[in-house]
């Protein structure tokens, strides 16, 4: 498990080789909450995620890895899952840990864009899987 956010990945010169850099939260964890949190870090703008570019990421993906069926069918709750462990990380981490005030509220964009994911039609969200 880990947060694949734009400042986790480095890409090579020539653009053809990405490496992903993570070692914060590191472990063995279900490969379908790994692409929920690539999605939430690299197609979401604000409080929306962006089906067009998460299912071109998924694509590129399924090149390689082929998702299960059952992974199909849950992406979309990891994909929330993920948004909202961003979300208690950055509320434990900036009003508990490492306080800042003027980031007290950071976790709320994940909180939503969580509620975003979760409230996306079932079938629209699919589309993505095509």
């Amino acid at each position: 498990m880990a947060t694949y956010f734009f400042n986790n990945v480095i890409v090579s010169k020539d653009g053809k080789h990405a490496t992903i850099m993570d070692f914060e939260d590191t472990c063995h964890y279900y490969r379908v909450f790994d692409l929920g949190m690539i999605l939430i870090g690299t197609c979401s703008h604000g409080e929306s995620l962006s089906l067009s570019k998460a299912g071109h990421l998924l694509k590129g993906y399924q090149q390689k890895i082929k998702l299960l069926e059952l992974e199909k069918n849950v992406l979309q709750v990891f994909t929330a899952y993920g948004a909202s462990a961003t979300a208690f990380w950055r509320h434990q981490n900036f009003n508990y840990v490492h306080i800042d005030a003027t980031l007290k509220d950071h976790y709320l964009a994940m909180k939503n864009l969580a509620d975003h994911v979760m409230d996306l039609p079932s079938r629209r969200f699919k589309t993505i899987l095509v």
